[in-house]
C-alpha cells in the first residue's frame, strides 16, 4: 500500500526485469468516487534491442553515427556482417543503408555527403534469418554552411570623413568592402588598413591602399586592389574580418561566426619588387622579395593585436592550436590555415589560392572568424616593398566531409 495520496499526485513506478520468475503487477487507485484498476504484463526473458545515440561529432556535411545492442536473447548471437544503419532524409520515404565497424560494443560509421541544414533520420538495423531488430529512430540536423559576406567583393561603400587636421577643417574618404546598405544596419565587417592612413594622420594625407578596382577582376563587376605605399610611413594593404580601434593603433580581429568550413578558397594576381622598408629582427630585410600573405583562424572570441607592443603580441596561432589551451589573454583557437610563402609569389594572371583549416577535434565549436589578407607579408611591422600589387576576388568558404585534424597526417 501507498499511503497520504492526495488528488492529482503523479507516481512513477519501476519495474526491473529479474533473471527469472513470472507474475504480473496489478496497481489499484481508489477513493469514495472511483476506483481504476491497470495490469502490467511484465517479461520474464530478455529480448533483443537496438539503440543509437544523437550524433556527438555533426557537421553541415557529415555526422557520426554510433548504436549498440541494449539488450539481447539468450539465444541471440549476433553477427556483425548483418548489422547496418539506415538513414534518410526526415521526409524521403525510402532507407539508404551504411555498412558499419564494430568497436568494442559500439558500432559507428562515418555518414557523409549530406546536405548542410537539413533533417536527417537514422537508425540500427539487424537482419539475419529470423533474427530481425531494428532500433527506434533518432532525428539530427546538419550544421548550416554560412556563406562568406561579400565574398564576390562586389559591394564597396565610400565613406565621408570630416574632422580637423593640421591644415584645418578636412575632407577625406575611406573605402570599405561593403554595401552602404549594410554598412549604415550593421556597421563594418571587412575593415582594412584605410582608416588609418585617411583618419589616423590628421587628414593631412588621403590614400587608401584597399579599394575597388573593375578593370582586373576574375568574375563580377570589381576586385580588391591592395597596394603597398608609403605615406609618411610604409603602409600594406590588409583586408581583414574585423575592426581598427581609432583610439590607438589597435585591430580587433573576428566577426560572429559558428559554423565550420575544411577550406578558404579564392583568386589572385600579384604583382611585387623588392622590399625598400624593413624593421630590424624580422625574417626579411631590404632587398629581399616581398611576399603577400593569408591566413583564416576559427576562435572562441575576438584577437586584438597592438601594433604599438608587437613585441608582446603573439600571432603564432597554429602553437595555441597545438596547445589545447588559451594563451595569456584568454584567446583560444578552434581552426586555423594560412597559406605557404612559396604560393604567395607573383602571378601576372588569375590564380586560384586554397588554404585548408587544421582543427583541433571534432566537437568544438567557433564563436568567431578571423580572414586576414595583406600585400605585404611583414606589413604589420612596417616592412614591405612599395612595388606590392595585390587583387583579390571570389573567396569563399568550402564546406567538405574531411576536415584535416591535428597531428593525423591528413
Amino acid at each position: 500500500p501507498i499511503t497520504g495520496v492526495k488528488a492529482r499526485d503523479h507516481y512513477i513506478l519501476n519495474c526491473k526485469l529479474g533473471d527469472s520468475g513470472n507474475g504480473g503487477i496489478t496497481v489499484e487507485a481508489d477513493d469514495s468516487e472511483k476506483e481504476y484498476t491497470y495490469t502490467f504484463e511484465v517479461p520474464t526473458v530478455a529480448s533483443t534491442q537496438l539503440g543509437v545515440e544523437t550524433p556527438a561529432v555533426l557537421w553541415s556535411r557529415f555526422a557520426h553515427l554510433e548504436g549498440s545492442i541494449l539488450s539481447k536473447s539468450e539465444s541471440f548471437v549476433p553477427d556483425p556482417s548483418a548489422m547496418r544503419f539506415e538513414w534518410k532524409k526526415k521526409d524521403d520515404a525510402n532507407w539508404n543503408t551504411l555498412a558499419p565497424t564494430q568497436e568494442g560494443e559500439k558500432y559507428k560509421a562515418t555518414l557523409t555527403s549530406l546536405e548542410p541544414g537539413t533533417a536527417y533520420t537514422y537508425r540500427l538495423v539487424y537482419n539475419k534469418e529470423s533474427d530481425q531488430y531494428a532500433s527506434d529512430v533518432v532525428m539530427f540536423t546538419t550544421e548550416n554552411a554560412t556563406v562568406l559576406y561579400n565574398g564576390g567583393l562586389e559591394d564597396w561603400f565610400e565613406r565621408t570623413n570630416k574632422g580637423q587636421g593640421l591644415i584645418g577643417t578636412t575632407t577625406t574618404k575611406t573605402w570599405f568592402a561593403t554595401s552602404e546598405e549594410e554598412y549604415n544596419k550593421v556597421g563594418i565587417y571587412w575593415d582594412s588598413s584605410n582608416q588609418g592612413t585617411t583618419m589616423g594622420l590628421g587628414g593631412t594625407v588621403n590614400i587608401n591602399p584597399t579599394q575597388p578596382n573593375s578593370e582586373k577582376k576574375h568574375s563580377g563587376s570589381t576586385s580588391a586592389e591592395l597596394k603597398s605605399q608609403y605615406k609618411v610611413k610604409f603602409a600594406a594593404a590588409s583586408l581583414y574580418t574585423g575592426l581598427v580601434d581609432m583610439n590607438g593603433a589597435k585591430i580587433n580581429f573576428g566577426q560572429p561566426f559558428t559554423a565550420r568550413p575544411t577550406q578558404l578558397t579564392g583568386w589572385f594576381q600579384y604583382s611585387t619588387g623588392t622590399i625598400d622598408y624593413a624593421q630590424s629582427g624580422l625574417p626579411v630585410g631590404k632587398g629581399d622579395t616581398d611576399l603577400w600573405s593569408a591566413y583564416i583562424v576559427l576562435t572562441n572570441g575576438k584577437y586584438q593585436l597592438n601594433n604599438t607592443d608587437m613585441v608582446g603580441t603573439s600571432k603564432d596561432f597554429m602553437s595555441i592550436l597545438e596547445s589545447g589551451k588559451p594563451d595569456a589573454s584568454g584567446f583560444d583557437v578552434i581552426a586555423y590555415g594560412a597559406l605557404p610563402d612559396v604560393e604567395c609569389v607573383a602571378s601576372s594572371e588569375w590564380k586560384q589560392f586554397t588554404i585548408d583549416l587544421t582543427y583541433r577535434n571534432l566537437v568544438e565549436k567557433p564563436t568567431h572568424i578571423i580572414i586576414v589578407f595583406s600585400s605585404s607579408k611583414y606589413g604589420d611591422y612596417f616592412t614591405g616593398s612599395t612595388s606590392s600589387m595585390l587583387y583579390l576576388d571570389d573567396l569563399e568558404l568550402i564546406y567538405g566531409d574531411s576536415p584535416k585534424l591535428l597531428g593525423s597526417g591528413n
